[in-house]
């Protein structure tokens, strides 16, 4: 398949409606710059585009198939940029750092590796995915499809308008590594179960976690009037836990929930609680505000 051993600027396209198929795939073995437009196209075969950095001169579509996709080094350009592949999609180094992407897409079907990404428009991840690092868009979509995890220290930031934040299962795999979460007038859900270190919300209308969380410490500071919502059936929490949003806490909708504060849990935002399930503690304090508490189910919530 071709490869590309010259350090020379390589232009592939400069137009978005520009198509160049590389039927065996294509490898930059030098530094060699690369600007893309267009649609680069493989038959299963392995697309990298070397250590020379990618600049986009038009919206993008990278599809090869089965075959995986490279950025060893950083991408930037004022363009959309779409990854078709059910094989690997790895970007190593930053996206978007010195001219944030419009939009960084990748379908669903294969894994994605992304390394401190900013955009204008919403980042969208459709498969089992990678974070490690800070990842922006400006009051756009944050979201992954597959299972999120973190190889590092991580934060997602929707900007301060309307960007929802939407995640399936989040694990840290080492399970020590810090995940905030910032959305702004956005909402944040997530699906499935999360595991990790810290756990830090800092704005959002919302956030609801329907699966288990289980952290070292959840963090709410500066959560103000967002309402927050834990409704696993076995949510753990290490560290002593302080509800400081203003907004109503919700623990559990159903009797076979259960949350255990294993160093007591507080609710100085003084918000309005609504319980079902159980309640436990490692005999430490469990301390209410000055708001409602109300029982979804009298006969079966229980503190212990």
């Amino acid at each position: 398949f071709p490869t590309r051993r010259s350090s020379d600027l390589v232009t592939i396209g400069d137009a978005g409606s520009d198509s160049t198929t590389f039927n065996g795939g294509l490898t930059f073995t030098a530094n060699a710059p690369v600007t893309l437009a267009g649609t680069v196209v493989s038959s299963n075969d392995v697309v990298n585009f070397g250590s020379g950095g990618v600049t986009l001169a038009a919206a993008t579509i990278v599809s090869t198939g089965s075959g995986s996709v490279t950025f060893p080094a950083v991408v930037d350009g004022g363009q959309t940029l779409t990854i078709n592949t059910t094989g690997a999609a790895a970007f190593e180094a930053a996206v978007g750092a010195t001219v944030p992407l419009t939009s960084l897409t990748t379908n669903a079907g294969g894994t994605a590796s992304v390394v401190n990404v900013t955009t204008i428009g919403a980042q969208s991840y459709g498969e089992d995915t990678r974070l490690n690092g800070a990842y922006v868009t400006t009051n756009s979509a944050f979201t992954v499809v597959g299972t999120t995890t973190l190889g590092g220290n991580t934060t997602i930031t929707t900007g301060a308008g309307a960007g929802d934040i939407t995640l399936a299962a989040i694990t840290d795999g080492a399970g020590t590594f810090n995940l905030g979460l910032t959305a702004g007038g956005g909402a944040i859900a997530v699906s499935q179960t999360t595991a990790v270190n810290d756990l830090t919300l800092t704005s959002g209308v919302s956030a609801a976690f329907t699966g288990n969380v289980t952290v070292n410490d959840f963090i709410t500071t500066g959560f103000g009037a967002g309402t927050v919502t834990l409704n696993g059936l076995a949510n753990t929490f290490a560290a002593a836990v302080d509800f400081e949003n203003t907004g109503a806490v919700t623990l559990g909708n159903a009797i076979t929930d259960a949350s255990t504060f294993d160093a007591g849990v507080a609710f100085s935002g003084n918000s309005t609680v609504a319980l079902q399930g159980t309640i436990k503690t490692s005999g430490d304090a469990v301390t209410f505000g000055t708001s409602a508490v109300t029982l979804g189910d009298r006969k079966s919530t229980r503190l212990n």
